[in-house]
């Protein structure tokens, strides 16, 4: 979305929903304990609530919630993606309008700023939403305006996973990985937190999306996912010293 709204200068505006869990509706009957201090009361002993809507923690809320806004958008004449089942498209005052969701987040997109306002007041009836304004920062992404495009970077989001791993006062290192170290499986002790190792991969991966320097580096980790070692775990402390060097 971001590639055609830079090539036909679309506006973009994003929203975010409040509470969004909460607008679920609950198609099967689920059951919960009393408050504390209500439960304690003579009156309500042995009793439980049924609930009326979804709340935060079930598992069914995120489903409840996208059941929801999909129903919602659909009965105000969008129609809904194949490609992408998060991509709602409708055309308001002669002109396509795009509306992407991801969980609580709504991007709003169309060459005319009128019908983006027009989409976000109907967005505004069905729920109780704050409306952000020119889309400028979304899922770790910050999206800035330039003469000639879009210009997309993920610096906020570089910072705070080197300081979530105690990168943050490292020594930076000039590349992402060392030309002399060819990487093997057999190589070190066995990494005992695969979960973090993973979790760290994820990570790096999504930062592929604007720092292709990193690619090829963690590319070379993501093949020993399921049985790193300590060797491989120094490699990937070379690219978090290498993006504390350059973090955008």
């Amino acid at each position: 979305m971001l590639a055609v709204a830079s090539i036909q200068n679309w506006h973009l505006h994003q929203m975010d929903v409040n509470n969004a869990f909460l607008n679920g509706d609950l198609e099967e009957d689920v059951y919960t304990e009393l408050p504390q201090g209500l439960r304690e009361q003579d009156q309500f002993k042995g009793k439980v609530c049924k609930l009326k809507k979804s709340l935060y923690g079930l598992k069914q809320a995120s489903r409840m919630w996208y059941v929801k806004l999909t129903e919602s958008l659909l009965a105000n004449g969008f129609t809904q993606s194949k490609a992408d089942y998060s991509i709602f498209l409708t055309e308001t005052k002669g002109n396509l309008v795009v509306v992407i969701m991801y969980v609580d987040d709504i991007v709003v997109g169309s060459i005319n700023l009128d019908a983006v306002v027009s989409v976000k007041q109907m967005l505004k009836s069905l729920f109780k939403m704050k409306d952000l304004g020119p889309l400028q920062y979304f899922l770790g992404l910050e999206i800035n305006r330039i003469d000639v495009g879009i210009h997309v970077l993920q610096r906020k989001y570089c910072l705070e996973l080197l300081k979530e791993e105690g990168f943050d006062e490292c020594k930076p290192a000039k590349t992402p990985s060392s030309v002399k170290q060819v990487l093997s499986a057999n190589q070190g002790d066995p990494y005992q937190d695969i979960g973090h190792f993973k979790h760290l991969l994820g990570q790096l991966q999504y930062l592929n999306s604007t720092r292709p320097d990193i690619t090829f580096a963690v590319q070379q980790l993501c093949q020993f996912q399921d049985s790193p070692t300590t060797m491989h775990y120094k490699a990937f402390k070379r690219v978090f010293r290498y993006l504390k060097g350059s973090p955008s």
